[in-house]
């Protein structure tokens, strides 16, 4: 799929599909052996991340990994107490945010948090591409 083609439907769409296809019992991502996390613990950003890149990469579709650095919101569950420790590791496709770790931060985040980049960039100190 060339980016030119990519729209917030199919994104969606595409997200969707990686659930489907990777999502196994209990909200587990699942790759083999090479992946299997809750995708609600803190410290599994990072690598659900890195796995829907590459995915959405096999798809023809443009992804980076974006890490947030220091959380402003500091009512957030799993929030270090050390706001130097935060980190927060997501996919960046086009001008969107795709984050399929966001529960670690509370129940009632959206799974998939599908959100704009200049939104997640309010939520974060620092923001960084990562790959």
């Amino acid at each position: 799929m060339k980016l030119k083609d990519l729209s917030k439907t199919s994104l969606n769409d595409l997200v969707a599909q990686f659930i489907k296809d990777f999502d196994g019992q209990r909200g587990r991502i699942e790759w083999g052996d090479e992946l299997s996390v809750l995708h609600d613990e803190a410290g599994n950003c990072a690598m659900i991340s890195d796995t829907l890149s590459e995915w959405l990469r096999s798809k023809g579709v443009e992804a980076t990994m974006v890490t947030g650095l220091i959380a402003k919101n500091r009512n957030w569950d799993n929030v270090m107490s050390d706001p130097d420790e935060d980190a927060h590791t997501v996919v960046r496709v086009r001008d969107k945010i795709i984050d399929l770790n966001a529960r670690q931060f509370g129940q009632d985040m959206p799974y998939p948090r599908i959100i704009p980049f200049a939104e997640f960039k309010k939520e974060w100190e620092q923001v960084r591409m990562t790959d």
